[in-house]
């Protein structure tokens, strides 16, 4: 009996590793092959594969910054769940019939010389070669992947444009675009394209290369949603695992540091202060074991959630 026990703990621990092996093996694949084609450094927190059901989840996807720009995240994905076809693998093909993304935060760099971070990616590159090929009705070699849906979540899009100051102006859109989908997608380079040149769409980041590049090499945009129109939106919110007294004086040291302070009442949590032009109004207040934050911001009555976000954001830079 304590033989058979013996034996079935064996193989539930052998199971075991080699599941765990089988996630770190493919994780590490999947992080040079995206690392090679974006042409930027690739990170990954979590990765599991379900054989069963069919299914991937990534935890913690980042790229980062390209060589020649500010070190930092480029693109934030917090969760990506995929549902995959595994009869196609046997035949040396990727068929995703579902891949659904949470990206948190998309990081748009324009340098001194007016060149943007994401035009110095490889993949912006190789669209433009792909675009040259289609133009000359040559066949693109191409990555053997295919994605019938797409549902895309979009979070957060911050532009910075550094001039011979030094310090870089900067705006945040807080989007907030849920389950925004995209059909046909046929490769990698478009995947990683269409994110991109999705998130810059609303924050109107124009001049930039990938636009063209991606969208010759075959990727189908549908029409921006109505949703991207921030109607009379002046504010930005967010949550913090911090006490009342920490947000409130982090808020009020960003405050003075950034802008004008022209009050402060701990008692109510409200601060008010000038921006960029712009006036503040910072409310806030405990929630549960958080604290919420709202930001708004107006300039000449006309509403300004990018100003607004450059508060909330530099809460989260300093949280990290």
């Amino acid at each position: 009996m304590k033989k058979k026990i013996i034996i079935a703990v064996v193989i539930l621990v052998s199971l075991f590793i080699l599941a765990v092996a089988k996630d770190v093996a493919i994780k590490g694949l999947v992080t040079v092959a995206v690392s090679q084609t974006a042409g930027a450094p690739v990170h990954i927190d979590g990765f599991s594969l379900g054989i069963f059901n069919q299914s991937v989840k990534i935890k913690g996807f980042t790229i980062y910054q390209p060589k020649g720009y500010p070190q930092g995240v480029l693109v934030d994905i917090s969760l990506i769940r995929v549902k995959y076809n595994l009869g196609a693998l046997f035949k040396k093909q990727i068929h995703l019939p579902l891949v659904e993304l949470d990206l948190n935060e998309v990081v748009i760099i324009k340098n001194q010389d007016g060149k943007f971070n994401v035009d110095a990616l490889k993949v912006s590159q190789e669209s433009e070669k792909a675009a040259e090929k289609k133009k000359d009705k040559k066949p693109v070699k191409e990555i053997g992947l295919k994605i019938d849906l797409l549902k895309l979540n979009l979070g957060r899009v911050i532009s910075k444009e550094y001039t011979s100051s030094g310090e870089p102006t900067m705006k945040i859109l807080d989007l907030n675009i849920k389950n925004k989908t995209y059909k046909n997608i046929n490769s990698l380079n478009q995947l990683i394209g269409l994110i991109l040149v999705e998130s810059m769409k609303p924050a109107a980041i124009k001049g930039a290369g990938l636009y063209g590049a991606v969208s010759l090499a075959g990727v189908a945009f549908l029409p921006a949603a109505a949703a991207l129109i921030f109607t009379g939106q002046d504010s930005i919110s967010d949550i913090f695992p911090i006490s009342f007294d920490k947000l409130f004086q982090l808020t009020l040291d960003i405050v003075k540091e950034k802008g004008s302070l022209i009050s402060a009442n701990q008692a109510k949590g409200v601060i008010k202060a000038k921006l960029n032009g712009a006036k503040l109004s910072v409310k806030i207040e405990k929630n549960d074991k958080d604290t919420a934050i709202t930001v708004s911001a107006r300039k000449l009555f006309l509403p300004k959630p990018d100003i607004a976000g450059i508060i909330v954001h530099e809460i989260n830079q300093r949280l990290k």
